[in-house]
């Protein structure tokens, strides 16, 4: 027997899609080192055209220049053509993560044996082993469950592509076929239907090469009945669940000029970590202004009269979220500060020029101008740390305010609660020091586990974003979702990333992911399946 391993995880990607169950197991793999896999065994090669440039030659003397539609056919010299490639590849993208596509599976005879002799005791999770589908049945997955009471088996084989009318797939036979397996009378044998619809994008799983994907989300709605008939039943005997997946980061993104500033705001931290903090010729853009059409934009920006005005709003611009106050356009400014010594330059000319007669006393203008003192000479010694320190500081507050505006327009039931979270971040910060800084409010992010915490929330609060954006454009373009549906996703997304989720407490990087959540929808009020016309796919459960 080759080795194995057996690990302790959620279920695979590639076996979610038959057993429908998101549950955590034990799954037994081989490393596949003691195989000799040969390449054509398990893979075809396929010519396709890739969307790299051309880089053509052409020959035109074959061509026919009268146009003649008999005549010679086109001749395309690809020798050294990129436009084609000869690659592994398949119809559709691989049902499997980068990590999963070192699970090897075993031959059927040692997955028995360990699940009888090795896996047999007592457990609390299913044990699935992955198996190479090379016997007559083409076993590709074997598992078992002892609760003590029972013994709950596992069984996937492939038996091939069928049309929904086919005979094999008649229920009978199907019955009759898991009768021969379980050895059961019918009296003890439950049923479990599903349907998948397909409603928006295309299956998406956690891939290296997913930001590139046509899509930034997909969308599934589920029924299930335990009613023996293939048709779906009453709605009284009907079960629902709507599946998002989201791309969080995706440059189709609704939001994905958010997304930027995010990943302008994580490579400022990384900076303040560094030594390059020091050095006034780091440079924090590559898209930049010159240091005099900086100076001319802060002297428009600081004697403008920014007060805001509250408005009420029945849609959301995603371009023009909310009403920026003087301290978010000042951000969108000094991202386009070229290097350290032009921001430092740039907070000076700022602080200077600013016309404080045109803010109120408690806002965040005048605290920071408050922190900065009124020392002309104290303001000219700031460090380049402690200028970039001002920045973050911030491009976190205003990112902050872009969220919860998303967050608490969807679901603004918890909007106190955000408020909360946000503000116990600070509660446990040492004061020790923050004189030295350039003042108490601005610059208390000195501390590293601090900026992670806040880094981490603000990723959070993206994640909810993207989910909740992507959730109510489908909402109003592919489905239709009732009222309280859309408030129960709304509620499980807020609750799955928000409520029960602690804040990182170690750097994270900025990398696009997927995210998913499954919401259990109510039948009797739902427009979404009255209207269901698009394609789906079955599957039965016999138990």
């Amino acid at each position: 027997m080759a080795a194995t391993i057996a690990v302790k995880q959620a279920l695979p990607t590639y076996l979610k899609e038959f057993l429908r169950d998101d549950v955590e197991c034990v799954l037994v793999y081989t490393d596949g080192s003691s195989k000799q896999l040969k390449d054509e065994e398990f893979q075809e090669e396929w010519n396709f055209s890739s969307e790299l440039e051309p880089n053509l030659n052409l020959n035109n003397e074959s061509i026919s220049r009268e146009g003649d539609l008999t005549g010679n056919p086109l001749h395309i010299d690809l020798d050294y053509s990129i436009a084609f490639s000869t690659v592994s590849s398949a119809d559709a993208p691989p049902n499997w993560t980068v990590l999963e596509s070192n699970h090897f599976p075993l031959n059927i005879n040692d997955a028995r044996d360990l699940l009888n002799n090795k896996y047999n005791a007592k457990t609390s999770l299913p044990i699935f082993c992955v198996c190479d589908a090379k016997d007559k049945e083409k076993t590709f997955v074997l598992g078992s469950l002892h609760t003590g009471n029972c013994l709950k088996c596992y069984l996937g084989q492939i038996t091939g592509i069928f049309s929904c009318n086919d005979k094999q797939l008649d229920l009978e036979n199907l019955r009759n076929e898991h009768y021969t397996y379980v050895r059961v009378k019918a009296d003890y044998t439950l049923y479990n239907f599903i349907r998948v619809y397909n409603i928006h994008g295309f299956p998406l799983h956690e891939t290296p090469a997913l930001e590139y994907s046509n899509y930034n989300g997909c969308v599934y709605l589920e029924t299930s009945w335990n009613i023996f008939t293939k048709e779906e039943p009453n709605i009284n005997d009907l079960r629902m669940k709507l599946s998002l997946k989201v791309v969080s980061g995706h440059k189709e993104s609704a939001i994905h000029s958010i997304w930027e500033q995010l990943c302008y705001l994580q490579n400022y931290l990384r900076i303040l970590s560094s030594t390059q903090v020091n050095d006034g010729d780091t440079v924090i853009s590559e898209n930049y202004l010159s240091i005099s059409d900086l100076t001319s934009k802060i002297q428009e920006l600081s004697w403008s009269d920014l007060r805001r005005k509250r408005k009420t709003v029945e849609t959301l611009d995603y371009n023009d979220l909310r009403e920026m106050n003087i301290l978010d356009k000042f951000w969108v400014l000094l991202n386009k500060c070229q290097n350290l010594k032009d921001l430092k330059s740039s907070l000076s000319t700022f602080f200077f020029m600013v016309n404080l007669d045109n803010y109120g006393s408690s806002s965040a203008i005048m605290t920071i101008r408050k922190s900065l003192k009124s020392n002309t000479e104290y303001i000219n010694r700031l460090t380049f740390a402690e200028s970039l320190k001002l920045l973050v500081y911030i491009g976190f507050e205003k990112l902050k305010e872009d969220y919860f505006t998303i967050v608490n327009f969807y679901y603004p039931i918890h909007q106190g609660l955000l408020e909360q979270k946000w503000s116990e971040l600070h509660a446990n910060e040492d004061d020790k020091g923050r004189s030295l800084s350039v003042g108490n409010k601005c610059l208390e992010i000195n501390d590293t586990s601090f900026n992670v915490k806040k880094m981490g929330f603000l990723l959070q609060l993206h994640d909810v974003a993207e989910m909740l954006t992507f959730l109510k454009h489908n909402s109003e373009n592919s489905f239709q979702l009732s009222s309280d549906n859309f408030g129960f996703v709304c509620k499980e997304i807020y609750e799955r990333n928000i409520l029960n989720k602690t804040c990182e407490t170690k750097e994270v990087g900025m990398k696009v992911k997927l995210i998913e959540v499954t919401c259990a929808l109510n039948p009797r009020n739902n427009q979404i399946y009255k209207e269901r016309t698009w394609g789906y796919k079955n599957g039965i459960k016999f138990i």
